[in-house]
């Protein structure tokens, strides 16, 4: 799963609020934090999950003893079970 390369659904409009990220979605608004947005804006079909572990890694300074692959693959599942990516 963590070759896998996850693409934004069309038609999600993103918009950044007070440090949130809104996603929205027809009706439904998804709110994100700082990290699950840095994802977000890495799910545009040209980075697959390793490269946004690295991307995490030095945009926060992550030592590599810290595991962020199962933070990175639940994020990336909730934004898919939410319909906001592509399907696979």
């Amino acid at each position: 799963m963590f070759d896998s390369i996850p693409m934004a659904r069309a038609g999600i409009e993103a918009k950044e609020i007070g440090g949130e990220t809104l996603l929205i979605d027809g009706d439904d608004i998804h709110v994100l934090n700082e990290t699950a947005a840095f994802i977000w804006h890495l799910c545009d079909g040209q980075h697959s999950l390793a490269d946004i572990e690295a991307a995490l890694r030095q945009e926060y300074s992550v030592p590599e003893e810290n595991d962020l692959r199962a933070d990175i693959t639940q994020t990336v599942e909730e934004l898919r079970v939410k319909r906001l990516l592509e399907a696979p």
